[in-house]
């Protein structure tokens, strides 16, 4: 009788120590999982706005539009502040809650907040985790004179990079 109480205790304790080391374990690959699917999403955001028509380079003539890519626009960057504040509900279906900032590093140094809305107090709770992404961009400004001599720099384009800070639940 005692011999198979024994034989019980041991056989709980090993159970209650494999739980215990499984749940350690599944709350590891959890939250790395997380942190993956919060970058995924930082990343998946900042291409999206990359290739926003609203901010993309065009060049040429009205006839013949030549679209690059990773190229922002500077007189654009200006101007569609006003278009994402004539329309949150849009924007807001797209990006959600997020901060996503433009630097420009070289040759001025300048910054455009294209997109800022974070959670509120009380919404605060849900979206507790926030990544930041840093993309580099080359800003195209479309009245700047071009290069006339070796000596005379490049003010046409400029180098600069977007921040992308993107909340998850």
């Amino acid at each position: 009788m005692a011999e198979s109480i024994g034989i019980l205790i041991v056989f709980f304790f090993i159970l209650v120590f494999g739980f215990s080391f499984y749940s350690k374990i599944s709350e590891t690959q959890y939250s790395s999982k997380r942190q993956e699917d919060l970058s995924k999403k930082a990343i998946d955001l900042a291409q999206i706005i990359a290739f926003f028509p609203e901010v993309k380079c065009s060049l040429g003539t009205e006839e013949e539009v030549i679209v690059t890519d990773v190229c922002i626009d500077k007189y654009k960057l200006e101007s569609v502040k006003k278009v994402i504040v004539a329309n949150p509900d849009y924007y807001y279906k797209i990006i959600m809650y997020a901060n996503v900032t433009v630097w420009e590093i070289y040759p001025d140094k300048k910054n455009w907040i294209l997109y800022y809305k974070v959670p509120t107090v009380g919404e605060s709770e849900f979206y507790s985790r926030k990544t930041r992404i840093y993309i580099p961009v080359s800003l195209y400004n479309a009245t700047a004179e071009t290069k006339l001599s070796e000596s005379d720099v490049n003010t046409k384009y400029a180098f600069g990079y977007m921040v992308v800070e993107a909340y998850l639940k």
